[in-house]
């Protein structure tokens, strides 16, 4: 059988582990939930950037230039083509998650 003193040291070690571990877990959860809307915001612009990529390589330069809208994932995307030089030059403009105005650019020299 445990003394007095012997069973206030072990609530005292049980207290101080389950306190590291939530502290631990409300360090971890906001940052994993960050990460994971850092990858979302990510994975918005790759989209984009690779709609961009496949439609520039089907233009021709008589063609050019080309404004219209479309919408990827239920986001408006604002696509532009233009002709400088002999450069092909995609811009595709929304409005990401946060609220923010984002763009992306691509070159194609067919």
């Amino acid at each position: 059988m445990l003394k007095n003193n012997q069973l206030g040291y072990i609530l005292f070690e049980l207290l101080l582990s389950f306190s590291m571990i939530m502290l631990i877990c409300l360090l971890i959860i906001p940052i994993n939930l960050q990460l994971r809307y850092e990858a979302f915001l990510q994975n918005e612009r790759i989209e984009h950037y690779h709609y961009l990529y496949n439609q520039i390589q089907s233009l021709s330069y008589d063609e050019l230039p080309i404004n219209y809208s479309t919408v990827i994932n239920e986001i408006d995307l604002e696509v532009s083509f233009i002709l400088e030089n002999t450069i092909i030059i995609g811009t595709g403009r929304w409005q990401n998650v946060r609220g923010e105005n984002s763009y992306a650019q691509v070159y194609y020299k067919p």
